[in-house]
Formats: structure tokens, C-alpha cells, sequence
């Protein structure tokens, strides 16, 4: 199985080895941002989370280009949402984007996308409740493959910020206690939510594994602190999955504000700023994401050919070995040297420096290399060679063939075979069931040729006929002519 994610860009390539009957794409919009705030306004709302939406058995053309959409956070609901369109431009997928946060009032959560195989909603920014408007609101959970996202925390009383939501089936964000932030809202399971600061001295705490971040403090009286962010859930991998919101900022009037915390990648709204002088600003929403997940095609178990210095492949591919590199194989194919190989229980091709073949395929051996096999057909230096069960040809400096083809030896060659044809510097010999030539040199001679003697007078025993069997001590020398 393949997974892919896709964080930017306009396109995509479709893989080669795409599959249309086993692949899901699923999305996540992009987060709200936490609204920024001034001293004259409400604090500012958390951003909403981004939407979940999957598709399966999404039919494209391997090797093609689609477009797509990977949107920034705090693109807002109105901007386009993350998409994937197939070959013929129709949308195919889309999940929407979670709505930027305002003065006081959270941004609506990211729903209503395409996408028929799953859908789970983003969760809400978080709001001030009840004219209460000194530090920002928690941001939206994103929705996942899990379940929704949750909405982020309010603010319930002039003092701390309100905690950030935790992302696909996680909890909602707390409201402030007093002067205290408000906690994160913990992830689907059961914990990770980022705890409110208590104090001027720290932040909220940032959420882990999909929590939301807690909310900054503010007594109303001398410094705030910040919001803290979200996190991501780690439900594809370590590092991709949907986002807990940002915790709101604290903030007073007449007096600096803080930041609303990040919201985590991906889709993840931004906590809200808290009110002040100095202009804080909301925390970002998480960017949008596809990922992407499917089986390539001819699926099954990945094989593998390892060399080094040599470039090799698999079925039908080429090989190039280099330097007494191998290939071997159990009833598959593959290529020596751009020639074709089909082993049949447990063949081999090997080599150094020279191209193999199997099934009549050519050979070209270098420095005594060697072809052996059973029930197969070899050939050498282009010259076919068919044994019989185990043939085996073998040569010093010369070249050797099976069933009529010439055999040329220098300085003590030997021909040897069963029920075959053979011929020695073009004298043609018929052996019937076993029999040898053997061919020596005179001390000073080089080579030789033979005329093949009278049996009657070289001692041949029996004499040969058609049908028989014959053996050969060799005969005396001296009745050879030398040449």
C-alpha cells in the first residue's frame, strides 16, 4: 500500500502504478484564524475547524495531471476548500474550510463539502458569553477520519482566555475560570488537551496528539499571558493528521494584549486575540491537506533486485550487470544484457562482463564463462546447443556447438558427449552411444587434422559399423597426419 500527502501546489501526478478499485482520498479544509483584536473592541473569536470529507475508488489516468487545491489557513469559508478533480475537470472531492473568527464571535465550523465515502464536520470558534469581551476564545477542533471536531472554549468572565478544541471525536475547549485560561479540550483519547495558564509568568500550555492548547491568563490588573496551540492527531502518521484549536490570548482594556495560540496541522482554528493596546493578533489556522492512499497495481509481494555498480529490474524490465553481478529466479522472467530469460525451476544466469540468455537466446562468453543446463536450450558464440539432460560444454580457447555444429580446439581440446552429432575441424563422426575423440599435438606442431585411419589397421575394437557401439584406444599417432 502507498500513502502520499499532499500539502501544496495547484496539480498533481497521478502515480503509474494507480489503481481505480482500491485507493481512498480524504481531505481536511483549512482552519479559521483566531480574529485578530484592539482596545476598542470585543476580544477576539477563535477560528473554526476545517472540515473532513474522503472519496474511494477515485477513477484517474495513471501518469496524468489533475488539478487540486490545498488552501492556506485562514482562507475562510468563503475561499475554495481543499479539492482533487478527476481527468474530465469534475470535482471530485472537496472539504470545506473553517470561518475566521470576529470581535467577539467565533468563526463557524468548515461543513458541507463532497466527498460521499466519510464526512465529519470541523468544530466551532469559541465565543464571549455574556458582554464579557477582555481575552479571546479557543478555536475549533478540524474533523478526521474519526469523528467531528469540537468547538472551541468561550470566555465566561473578564479574565483568562478560553482553551482550544481537540480535533476528530476530542473534546471541546473549557471556558476561562476566573483568571485562569482555559483548559484544552483533551484528544479522542481521553487526554492531551494543553492546560490554561495560571499565571502571567507562562502561556497556556500547547496540546499533544490532536488536544487543543490552553488559554492564556489575565486578572485584569498586570500582565496577560498567551494562548496556547494546537496539536496535531497522528492518526495517518506522526506528523499528518487533523488539528486541535489555539487557545484564546489574555488581554484587559487600557493595557497590552496577548496572541491567541496556533491552530495545529492540519485544519485547526487559531485561538482568539485578547483585548489590548498594543493590537494582538489571533493565532493562524492550520492549512488544509489530501492524503492520498491506495494499492499499486499488480499488488501482491514486492520483489526486489539488488546490485552494485549494475542497474537491474523486474519483469520485463531491463538488467545491466557489471562485474560478476547475478540474476537468479524461480519461474519469472527477466533480461540479461536486453535479451530475454525464462528460468524454470530454480535456472540461473551468471556472468562477469559478458550478456546471458536462456531458451535460445545468445550467449557471449569471455574468458572461459560456462553454460550449464537441464532441459534447456544455450547457445555460445551464437551457434545453437540443445542437451539432452545434463550436457555440458567446456573449451579452452576455442568454440564449441552441439548437433552439427563445427567445434574448433587449440592446444588440447576434448569433445565428449552422449547420443550425439559431433564434428572435429570439419571430419564428421556419429556416435551411437558413447564414444570420444580426443586430439593431441606433435611436440613442435601447432595443430593438426585428421583423416580418420582404417579400423582393421589402428586396432579399433570392435571395428565401427552404423548400428554398433565403438570404443577407441587411441590410435598410434604415427598414422596421423600432421600439419
Amino acid at each position: 500500500m502507498t500513502q502520499v500527502f499532499v500539502v501544496s501546489g495547484a496539480t498533481w501526478l497521478v502515480p503509474g502504478d494507480w489503481n481505480n478499485s482500491a485507493n481512498t482520498i480524504e481531505a481536511i479544509g483549512a482552519g479559521g484564524n483566531g480574529s485578530n483584536c484592539d482596545n476598542s473592541h470585543a476580544a477576539g473569536g477563535g477560528g473554526g475547524g476545517g472540515e473532513y470529507r474522503a472519496a474511494s475508488n477515485v477513477s484517474l489516468t495513471p501518469s496524468s495531471t489533475i488539478t487540486i487545491n490545498i488552501p492556506s489557513g485562514g482562507a475562510g469559508s468563503a475561499a475554495a476548500g481543499t479539492k482533487l478533480f478527476d481527468n474530465a475537470s469534475a470535482l471530485v472531492l472537496e472539504a470545506k474550510n473553517g470561518d475566521n473568527g470576529t470581535f467577539g464571535v467565533g468563526g463557524g465550523a468548515g461543513t458541507g463539502g463532497t466527498g460521499s465515502a466519510a464526512h465529519n464536520d470541523g468544530g466551532a470558534g469559541g465565543s464571549a458569553s455574556g458582554g464579557f469581551t477582555r481575552s479571546g476564545q479557543g478555536g475549533g477542533g478540524a474533523g478526521g477520519p474519526n469523528g467531528p471536531g469540537a468547538a472551541g472554549g468561550a470566555i465566561v468572565s473578564n479574565g483568562g482566555g478560553g482553551g482550544g478544541a481537540g480535533a476528530n471525536n476530542g473534546a471541546g475547549g473549557s471556558p476561562n475560570s476566573g483568571s485562569n485560561g482555559g483548559a484544552g479540550g483533551n484528544s479522542r483519547s481521553g487526554s492531551g488537551g494543553g492546560a490554561g495558564a495560571i499565571s502571567a509568568a507562562a502561556p497556556g500550555d500547547t496540546g499533544s496528539s490532536g488536544g487543543g492548547g490552553g488559554g492564556g491568563w489575565s486578572d485584569g490588573a498586570s500582565t496577560e499571558s498567551a494562548g496556547g496551540s494546537g496539536s496535531t492527531d497522528p492518526v495517518w502518521d506522526g506528523a499528518h493528521g487533523p488539528g486541535g484549536g489555539g487557545g484564546g490570548g489574555g488581554g484587559r482594556g487600557n493595557n497590552p494584549g496577548t496572541n491567541g495560540g496556533a491552530g495545529g496541522a492540519y485544519g485547526g482554528g487559531g485561538g482568539g486575540a485578547g483585548r489590548g493596546t498594543n493590537n494582538p493578533t489571533g493565532g493562524a489556522g492550520g492549512q488544509g491537506i489530501l492524503v492520498i492512499t491506495y494499492t499499486p497495481t499488480g499488488g501482491g509481494a514486492a520483489y526486489t533486485l539488488t546490485a552494485g555498480r549494475g542497474a537491474f529490474s523486474e519483469t520485463g524490465n531491463a538488467a545491466s550487470p557489471a562485474c560478476g553481478r547475478r540474476i537468479a529466479a524461480a519461474q519469472s522472467s527477466y533480461f540479461g544484457a536486453g535479451q530475454a530469460a525464462t528460468p524454470r525451476l530454480g535456472r540461473r544466469c551468471v556472468g562477469a562482463q559478458g550478456g546471458f540468455a536462456e531458451n535460445g537466446q545468445a550467449a557471449i562468453l569471455k574468458c572461459g564463462r560456462r553454460l550449464v543446463g537441464a532441459q534447456a536450450s544455450f547457445s555460445c558464440n551464437g551457434l545453437s546447443a540443445v542437451p539432452g539432460r545434463l550436457r555440458s560444454l567446456a573449451g579452452s580457447r576455442g568454440t564449441l556447438a552441439l548437433n552439427g555444429q563445427s567445434a574448433s580446439c587449440r592446444l588440447a581440446g576434448r569433445v565428449a558427449g552422449l547420443s550425439g552429432f559431433f564434428a572435429l575441424a570439419g571430419v564428421a563422426v556419429t556416435f551411437r552411444r558413447r564414444g570420444e575423440i580426443w586430439m593431441q599435438a606433435a611436440p613442435a606442431t601447432t595443430g593438426w587434422i585428421s583423416a580418420p585411419p582404417d579400423p582393421a589397421a589402428t586396432g579399433w575394437n570392435p571395428a565401427p559399423a552404423d548400428t554398433e557401439a565403438w570404443t577407441s584406444p587411441l590410435p598410434n599417432p604415427a598414422t596421423w597426419t600432421l600439419r
